[in-house]
């Protein structure tokens, strides 16, 4: 029994040691879950970035995404305003990092990718991740830098175009009835590939500048029948498909030339010199104008403005400009300026003085009044629905369109331009007679096309002033008006769409400020001079000598002498 005792206590002993150590296993297996759970969650709570973390050799410990991206975009913003000289022998070019599209990897995808090193894994693996970072292991970033070649390559040739260091490959171009073959200089050629290489590692390293990098090369001659291939064109006639889907085939002018000749003198040609050779140009028989019954068959939209019959140089203005513009034909995707249809506004061209705006008040200058021709215009494009480009409202409210619906021009300054965005050409028609300028659009409308009408809101109202100033030449007590007023106003235009005559969509056009016109009236400050005559002095009567003296007083017997 005793034994047995004994045994049973060594045995009972050692279970409950057993049992301790796991419980302490259990617990320090549990305070560890709980370590690492608590450590993972402080982890992913912090935002800031691990310790250790660089990004292109720019140390972002510690920092939120926001510093982090303030920092690497300070760099960025150095780089970007660096330049770099390419030099061969004394020839420099001088380019900017914002010359050639230099950059690099967006900072937000650079941070990004900061933030998330030891947030990435499991609990397990960012804990770890962490805790190497403590210790000082370094996490680098690397930010990929870029140019774009191609730009690189078009300034360089822009910039040693016309000089010839370098070789140049044989080369034609059409101008006009001509066609111009240059042949080309044997020589120094630049290597573009290695360039853009060496470009982009200066940059990266901030050197200031760069060898142009040369190979020794043969110009590359023109093959002629090739290039009478591209050039030759039979003229084609313009025509139209109908039916569902109707389409319009423009004229195409035929274009020859004689080859044999052009290769005899293309081979006789000196190095760097250029050739002239006459080109043949055969017009079709049927232009697109000539389809216009069918091209222009619609009226799409059309607008009237009125104006004074008795303001002869106004009117003749009006009359150059409206006929300027007049049967002007757009294709589609073709843009219209009003500038260059009128040209520069001289007294050479016909134009005459006229009322214009200037500096609040109006003034007379050479094409004065033009703008009428312009704005009368503006108002059947936005009823066409063709693209405004470039419109400008005048400072001050002109009386002929309603508000937000004007557009002034300038010469050599502010343009007028629309692009006709339509599937088919349209044709522009303007006129001025009997006191009224019209502009009409033509072409082909859809049945289903809605029709479009201009709404103008007048926001706000400027009334104007009356300004009196003294004129010396007027009589004093008189008065006259030199400049009739006009409200000036904020303005709204909209354009609204309407099929069936309801209204299905509207869009803003423009909001304007119109600064008010002043009455100007002159005040008369001459004083009038009261003139006293002077009393008429008699002149005394002069009687001759003979007259006074006795007859025959001259006769040598009467007696008198002198």
């Amino acid at each position: 029994m005793k034994m047995n005792q004994i045994l049973y206590s060594g045995r009972a002993k050692k279970s409950y040691k057993g049992l301790i150590i796991s419980i302490v296993a259990v617990i320090l297996v549990v305070i560890a879950l709980l370590f690492t759970f608590g450590f993972g969650i402080a982890n992913l709570s912090n935002d800031k970035i691990l310790k250790g973390v660089t990004i292109a050799n720019v140390d972002v410990s510690d920092m939120t995404k926001e510093e982090a991206i303030d920092a690497i975009d300070r760099l960025y913003r150095e780089d970007s305003n660096r330049s770099l000289s390419l030099r061969y022998k004394d020839y420099i070019i001088s380019i900017s990092a914002e010359d050639v599209g230099f950059s690099y990897t967006n900072a937000d995808e650079l941070v990004e990718e900061a933030y998330t090193y030891g947030r990435e894994g499991n609990i397990i693996e960012n804990n770890f991740t962490v805790l190497k970072s403590y210790m000082n292991e370094e996490k680098k970033i690397d930010i990929e830098a870029k140019i774009n070649y191609q730009k690189l390559e078009e300034l360089v040739k822009e910039m040693v175009s016309g000089d010839s260091i370098f070789s140049k490959d044989d080369s034609y171009e059409v101008s006009g009835d001509k066609l111009l073959i240059t042949k080309g200089i044997d020589g120094e050629r630049i290597d573009y590939t290695k360039l853009g290489i060496d470009v982009l590692e200066a940059f990266k390293a901030k050197q200031e500048e760069v060898e142009i990098p040369i190979v020794i090369s043969k110009s590359t001659p023109l093959n002629m029948n090739e290039v009478y291939a591209q050039v030759h064109k039979n003229p084609v006639n313009a025509s139209y498909k109908e039916g569902e889907n109707f389409e319009v085939i423009e004229e195409v002018n035929g274009v020859d030339f004689d080859l044999q000749s052009a290769k005899t003198a293309y081979a006789n040609l000196p190095s760097g010199e250029t050739l002239e050779i006459a080109l043949t140009i055969v017009e079709p028989e049927i232009k697109l104008e000539n389809l216009g019954d069918v091209l222009f068959k619609n009226l799409i939209s059309t607008y009237t403005s009125n104006y004074d019959k008795s303001d002869k140089n106004r009117v003749a203005n009006l009359e150059i400009a409206a006929n300027k513009c007049n049967n002007t034909i757009l294709y589609p995707g073709e843009e219209f300026s009003f500038n260059n249809a009128l040209g520069h506004r001289t007294t050479a061209n016909g134009y005459k003085m006229g009322d214009s705006f200037a500096g609040g008040k109006v003034v007379k200058t050479v094409g004065g009044g033009i703008c009428q021709v312009s704005s009368t215009l503006y108002n059947a494009v936005l009823r066409a629905d063709l693209t405004v480009t470039s419109r400008t409202a005048h400072g001050m409210y002109v009386q002929y369109v309603p508000q937000s619906t004007d557009a002034t021009v300038v010469d050599n300054s502010i343009d007028f331009k629309f692009r006709n965005d339509r599937k088919y050409p349209v044709k522009i028609v303007t006129t001025c007679e009997n006191g009224v300028v019209t502009a009409s659009i033509y072409g082909i409308k859809n049945e289903d096309e809605p029709t479009i009408e201009i709404e103008t809101k007048i926001l706000e109202t400027k009334n104007y002033s009356v300004v009196r100033q003294n004129n010396s030449t007027m009589k004093k007590g008189t008065t006259k008006e030199v400049q009739k007023p006009v409200n000036g106003y904020v303005s709204e235009a909209y354009k609204v769409y309407l099929k069936n005559g309801k209204e299905i969509s509207r869009e803003l056009i423009s909001k304007d400020t119109y600064a008010p016109i002043n009455q100007i009236i002159n005040v008369g400050t001459k004083e009038e001079v009261v003139v006293t005559p002077e009393p008429e002095v008699q002149e005394p009567e002069i009687i001759p000598p003979s007259q006074l003296l006795p007859p025959g007083w001259d006769n040598p017997e009467s007696g008198y002498g002198y």
